[in-house]
């Protein structure tokens, strides 16, 4: 199952420049909409400004970017973790490019060793290639959230799974300053603990750390309006 993983993770990444090509050659770039541009806020450098790197950081890739290197503006919407992640990686393109593919093929593996819980091998098979023959795959391979959240996500209830509830709540934690989203690992956690548990107990409290995460965001960006108001 690795090499079967690596070998599809390898064949559909490569796949995803097919579209480009197509693109450049058949369809030009809409005016008007040069905000959703990488080269909206800086200037086209070598190698990135190749039409085959730089639209996987155009729309929200430009945010994380601009938020990894800049720090907010106003452009709050986009939660912390993921370009903070791109800033310690070193606040560039390829950086953010390189890990959200590493994310999601880490995630892969992560999934495969949730669904082995419940499928046989020919099923999870299935469930990958799905996946990614998925119309909006791209995003996983983009300089989104996505590959992070996905990760996160098969992380929390892998470890739900083998009853290791801190570990969930801190990895729905993450989560939750990940995508907004997030937040809702909650109810889907204290589900799974119940059914697993039969009932309730203190094993449940480490699933309280699942709202400091979007709590904590949320302080910090009314605490920064705040400063601008008054101080």
């Amino acid at each position: 199952m690795i090499k079967f993983i690596l070998i599809s993770f390898l064949i559909w990444r490569t796949a995803l420049f097919l579209p480009l090509f197509v693109s450049e050659l058949f369809i030009k770039y809409r005016t008007g909409y040069d905000y959703t541009n990488i080269w909206k806020f800086i200037e086209p450098y070598q190698p990135v400004s190749h039409f085959l790197l730089y639209p996987w950081a155009n729309f929200d890739g430009v945010h994380y970017l601009l938020i990894a290197g800049q720090g907010y503006t106003n452009n709050f919407g986009f939660l912390p973790l993921f370009p903070l992640l791109i800033r310690l990686a070193g606040a560039q393109f390829f950086s953010g490019f390189i890990l959200s593919n590493l994310l999601f093929l880490a995630s892969l593996f992560v999934f495969y060793k949730l669904l082995i819980f419940d499928y046989s091998n020919k099923e999870i098979r299935l469930v990958i290639i799905s996946l990614l023959l998925f119309p909006t795959s791209f995003f996983f391979a983009s300089i989104y959230s996505e590959s992070l959240f996905f990760l996160l996500l098969v992380l929390s209830f892998y470890f739900a799974r083998k009853k290791q509830w801190l570990a969930a709540s801190i990895c729905g934690m993450f989560l939750s300053i990940t995508r907004i989203v997030g937040i809702f690992i909650l109810p889907a956690l204290i589900y799974e603990f119940i059914k697993q548990e039969k009932r309730l107990s203190s094993k449940l409290i480490p699933i309280l750390l699942i709202p400091v995460g979007i709590i904590s965001y949320g302080l910090y960006k009314g605490l920064g309006y705040f400063r601008a108001d008054f101080l």
